[in-house]
């Protein structure tokens, strides 16, 4: 069985949704500032995902798997 190609939708800046393009976030987190990707809803296959949302704001990934919802 032929594994399917991974659809890369994460790019510098941002990532590609079944929304259109959402960039980073930028987080001041500790001493630094970070680009916080969005985090996406349950895969798909072969195509592009939704974003997560919760109480209909975005979903961020921050490093440790803590989350910003903004």
């Amino acid at each position: 069985m032929k594994a399917e190609p991974e659809y890369r939708t994460t790019s510098f800046g941002g990532t590609e949704t079944t929304v259109g393009f959402i960039p980073h976030a930028t987080v001041v987190y500790g001493d630094a500032v970070i680009q916080a990707p969005v985090k996406l809803d349950v895969p798909k296959r072969g195509g592009l995902r939704a974003p997560l949302r919760r109480d209909g704001k975005l979903v961020y990934a921050l490093p440790g798997g803590e989350e910003l919802v903004s």
